[in-house]
């Protein structure tokens, strides 16, 4: 799309974002410092490692003379970075000139990080005697994980799958949305399942479902971490520390969480919710990471051009017929939204695209180039390869089906007739366009639209200019 309708932050970006005492709280922490340096660019990495052993500070003459000049701008961006974070500090040597030197508990932490001198989760570790655990926890992982997609695409059919506090994220993060503005929420447990509220999703839901897995994990894991923070008052440093702890943490392994805090605990328990962690009850203080919050501790930098997690399976013809390979639910309930579902065998599914169809997609605020990067972005491999891999007829008329909407403009006017004179109406036809308030006019009928925003403007010059 030419514009994104959610802002997606990397780590580096997310950590910039928040107060200064969270960003001071976090580098108390091995595993959040060890996460941050990984993200980091490559230059900025450079530099870290060039002061992590060094006691004192460090000239900036000096540290810009590691860096070839045609890489200035690289080099600015780095300074930028590591500057916005904190991780180090400007200074003046005893001769004046400006210095970096690493903030002391980032230095201290990192390295005690790349050393594997402290294990958060090593003292709760318990041994796993259930071979077939692995198995177990991926497919918990991935069927708590598509129960929120599913949610997103078939509320009203998914709503029983994932619990009230999970829904609440959602419609914080503008993923999904009230249909019902008078709504009141009955009382219940936020482990409960049972909210009947009538939501559809965004425009941006749509976009969020074109992401693959890894990506989506870690926006909806910035907007859990925020609403958290601003709605229940939890320690979002804290919970960021929890979150990268368990990032580290070893697939398969079984871990006590007996010590932990009770804002740990409750933040524990919506990283159960949504397949990160995996525990047999709530009442027992065990629990397993799953790969899906594992995998966050190899860097979500690559952001939007992740690899996608499957093949395509989408072959689209001229005469706006879609094939689509698959046996997913989720998937076909994501085709659903713009498509008319025609037939569906055990292993295909054939659509076809309508202009009532995708007309149903854009009340919901889909747009007609989502609906076209979906189709283009998840082609099935045998056409991958062709030119172009979406018929432009099919894409022309998606964007004309989109553009019908627009077709009219509607704007509160004011209307104007009955002049005396051609010089009356030019004179105030003249002043409309001039204060940008002209709508319509007619000369040969002496009539005109201005916008009502403007009539009191256009009423005082009237009067002030009236022949008397």
């Amino acid at each position: 799309m030419s514009k994104s309708l959610i802002e997606f932050k990397d780590l580096t970006s997310y950590i910039t974002s928040l107060p200064l005492t969270v960003i001071e709280s976090i580098f108390d922490h091995p595993t959040t410092c060890l996460a941050i340096f990984r993200e980091l660019p490559e230059l900025a990495k450079h530099f870290v490692m060039r002061l992590l052993l060094l006691s004192q500070e460090v000239p900036k003459v000096t540290i810009d003379s590691w860096v070839d000049p045609k890489f200035l701008e690289q080099r600015n961006e780095s300074n930028k970075i590591l500057s916005s974070l904190g991780i180090w500090k400007e200074v003046k040597t005893q001769a004046g000139f400006s210095a970096f030197i690493l903030k002391s508990s980032f230095k201290e932490n990192l390295y005690s990080g790349m050393f594997n001198l402290e294990k958060p989760l090593r003292e709760e570790q318990v041994s796993s005697s259930d071979g077939k655990i692995i198995e177990k926890l991926d497919n918990y992982a991935i069927e708590r994980w598509e129960s929120i997609l599913k949610y997103i695409v078939n509320p009203k059919d998914a709503k029983n799958q994932i619990c009230n506090s999970t829904k609440e994220v959602l419609k914080f993060a503008g993923l999904m949305k009230s249909v019902d503005e008078n709504y009141v929420p009955a009382h219940s447990d936020k482990d409960d399942m049972t909210s009947d509220e009538p939501v559809v999703l965004t425009a941006a839901a749509f976009q969020f479902l074109l992401w693959n897995r890894k990506v989506q994990i870690w926006y909806f894991m910035i907007q859990l971490l925020e609403y958290c923070w601003q709605k229940n008052n939890q320690d979002l440093s804290e919970c960021l520390t929890l979150l990268f702890e368990l990032s580290f943490s070893t697939f398969g392994k079984e871990y006590s969480c007996e010590n932990y805090s009770e804002n740990k605990i409750e933040f524990l328990q919506e990283l159960r919710k949504i397949g990160l962690v995996f525990m047999k009850t709530r009442k027992i203080k065990r629990f397993y990471p799953t790969r899906l919050v594992i995998q966050l501790a190899n860097g979500v930098n690559t952001g939007l051009e992740c690899e996608k997690d499957d093949k395509g399976y989408i072959i689209v013809e001229t005469n706006y017929r879609i094939y689509a390979y698959t046996d997913s639910n989720l998937k076909i309930s994501l085709l659903a939204l713009f498509s008319d579902l025609m037939f569906r065998f055990p292993n295909m599914v054939v659509a076809s695209l309508t202009r009532e169809s995708v007309r149903e997609a854009f009340k919901m605020g889909i747009t007609g180039q989502q609906i076209v990067n979906f189709l283009r972005s998840n082609a099935h491999p045998h056409i991958s390869s062709r030119k172009p891999i979406l018929p432009e007829t099919v894409s022309d008329q998606i964007h004309f089906w989109y553009n019908e909407r627009n077709r009219l403009k509607f704007f509160d006017g004011v209307f104007y007739g009955q002049f005396n004179s051609d010089d009356d109406f030019l004179s105030l036809k003249n002043y409309a366009r001039d204060i940008d308030a002209l709508i319509w006019f007619n000369d040969s009928k002496r009539l005109m639209v201005a916008k009502k925003s403007s009539h009191d403007a256009i009423k005082k010059f009237y009067k002030q200019n009236k022949p008397k």
